[in-house]
């Protein structure tokens, strides 16, 4: 289970920063304020979920706590598109 946390929470990271740097880089006027709204936004649960689940499957304590910090960004992530795309475009 340690190996399988350390792998999800790194795989987190990962998506979180390519997201942010996207977010923040986008070339489209019209939606440049939702981008840096949401890559911030993913920026704040990328440091609140998936760090903490690297720190704590790295270190060999409470799995069962990393385990679920590291599964809390993907479900996170999709509450957060869904409340930008629910707020942005209806």
């Amino acid at each position: 289970m340690r190996i399988a946390t350390i792998v999800i929470s790194i795989l987190c990271a990962i998506a979180a920063a390519v997201i942010v740097l996207k977010m923040l880089r986008s070339p489209d006027p019209d939606l440049v304020g939702l981008d840096v709204t949401l890559g911030w936004s993913v920026a704040f649960l990328g440091l609140v979920t998936a760090m903490p689940a690297l720190l704590l499957s790295l270190r060999s304590q409470w799995q069962k706590t990393a385990l679920a910090f590291a599964l809390a960004f993907p479900v996170g992530l999709g509450v957060l598109i869904g409340y930008f795309y629910v707020t942005y475009f209806m």
